[in-house]
C-alpha cells in the first residue's frame, strides 16, 4: 500500500498539508488518549473493589478471631499472613490511585495542545495556501494565459 506523501515541490505548499496535518491530529489523538485514560480509571475502579472486598473479609475475619477466647495458632499465623495481605493490597491500590490521578492529569494537557493544534492548525494551513496561491499559483496562471494568448495570435 503506497501512503501519500506531502507535497515537497514547495514550501507554502508543504506547510498548508502540514497545517491540515496538525488540526486532523489536534483532533483525533487527544480523544483517543481519552478514551484510553477513561479505560484506566475504570479498570483501577474495578481494582479498587476487589481490593477493598477483600479487606472487608479480613475485618470480619479479625472480628470473628476476636470473639473466640483463644483462637489456635494457627488461626493467628493465617491472620497475620492475610494482614500482611491486605497491607500489600492497600499499597497496590494506592499505587492504582496514584496512576489514575496522573492520567486524568495528563488527560488536562492533552486537550490544551488539542485546543492549540485547532487554533494554530487551520491558521498555518490558511497561511500556506494562501502564500503558495500567491507567491506560486498566481504567477504561474498569468504566465499560462499570457502564452496562450500568444499562441492564438
Amino acid at each position: 500500500m503506497d501512503i501519500p506523501s506531502l507535497p515537497s515541490d514547495n514550501l507554502y505548499k508543504f506547510v498548508a498539508f502540514a497545517g491540515l496535518l496538525i488540526t486532523l491530529v489536534s483532533l483525533t489523538y487527544p480523544l483517543n488518549k481519552a478514551e484510553e485514560f477513561k479505560l484506566a480509571v475504570i479498570d483501577a475502579q474495578a481494582e479498587k473493589a476487589k481490593i477493598e472486598i477483600e479487606l472487608a473479609a479480613i475485618e470480619q475475619l479479625v472480628g470473628e478471631l476476636e470473639k473466640a477466647k483463644q483462637p489456635t495458632p494457627q488461626e493467628v499465623s493465617g491472620l497475620r499472613e492475610r494482614i500482611l495481605q491486605s497491607q500489600t493490597k492497600k499499597i497496590e491500590l494506592d499505587r492504582l490511585v496514584k496512576i489514575t490521578q496522573t492520567k486524568l492529569d495528563l488527560s488536562s494537557k492533552y486537550f490544551t495542545a488539542a485546543i492549540i493544534g485547532f487554533i494554530a492548525g487551520p491558521w498555518i494551513s490558511f497561511w500556506g495556501f494562501r502564500r503558495w496561491y500567491v507567491r506560486v499559483q498566481k504567477p504561474l496562471d498569468e504566465q499560462v494565459a499570457k502564452h496562450s494568448k500568444r499562441r492564438a495570435q
